[in-house]
């Protein structure tokens, strides 16, 4: 599955609010918040992301993004 930004924004509002944070009054910015976090985290993960193979003829290090 590929991964979405806005799939894990909604999961971090979600998560919010059952640990009792307010996300959803006038003044309330939670998700504009997720949302942001949400996109650093999945282009940080999308552009440094590696996967480690350690033996056979394809061992070695490679970039998943």
């Amino acid at each position: 599955m590929p991964m979405s930004a806005s799939a894990l924004a909604g999961e971090m509002v979600t998560k919010l609010a059952d640990a009792g944070f307010v996300t959803n009054n006038e003044h309330a910015k939670t998700e504009a918040m997720c949302s942001a976090l949400a996109q650093a985290v999945v282009e940080h993960l999308q552009a440094n992301a590696q996967v480690t193979i350690d033996n056979g003829s394809s061992a070695g290090q490679y970039n998943i993004g």
